[in-house]
C-alpha cells in the first residue's frame, strides 16, 4: 500500500498577496509605526529618519532570511532586547595574595626554573623517527 506523504509543510500560507500574515503585520507596523514618526516630529531630517528606520525594521522583520542566523530575524530581535534589558550577573572572586605573588618581579627572576625540559638533539630525534616508521629498534 503506498500512501503519499505531504512535502513542504513548513510553509505559511500566503493570505494577504503575496504575503503571510505575519509579513503583512510586519509592514503595516513599521509603515505605520514609521508615518507616525514622521508627523509627529517636527524637526525635518529627524522625522525623516525615525520614519525611514522604523519603516527599515517593518521590511527587515517580513523579509529577512531565516538562514542568516538560524532563526527569524523576530527571535533575534526579541533574544537581543531580552539581552539588553535582562540584568547581568557579574561575579568575581578576590583570592588571597600568596606570598610569591607578593614578591618582587627581580626575585622572582633570579630564581631557578622549576620545571626543567631535556633538549633533544637532532640525531636522536631522527633515530626515534626511524624506528616509528620502519619498527626497528635504534642502536643508541
Amino acid at each position: 500500500m503506498e500512501f503519499h506523504v505531504p512535502q513542504f509543510i513548513d510553509f505559511e500560507d500566503k493570505v494577504i498577496g503575496p504575503f503571510t500574515w505575519k509579513q503583512f503585520l510586519f509592514l503595516l507596523g513599521g509603515g505605520g509605526t514609521g508615518y507616525a514618526a514622521y508627523v509627529i516630529v517636527h524637526f525635518f531630517p529627524f522625522n525623516m529618519l525615525i520614519g525611514l528606520a522604523f519603516a527599515g525594521l517593518g521590511l527587515a522583520l517580513a523579509f529577512y532570511p531565516k538562514e542568516k542566523f538560524g532563526r527569524p530575524f523576530a527571535e533575534v530581535l526579541e533574544s537581543a532586547v531580552k539581552y539588553y534589558f535582562r540584568g547581568k550577573l557579574y561575579t568575581w572572586k578576590k583570592s588571597p595574595q600568596t606570598p610569591a605573588q607578593a614578591q618582587p618581579f627581580d626575585t622572582i627572576r633570579k630564581r631557578a626554573p622549576l620545571l626543567s625540559v631535556p633538549g633533544v638533539s637532532h640525531g636522536k630525534l631522527s633515530n626515534a623517527s626511524w624506528s616509528l616508521d620502519v619498527g626497528k629498534k635504534s642502536e643508541n
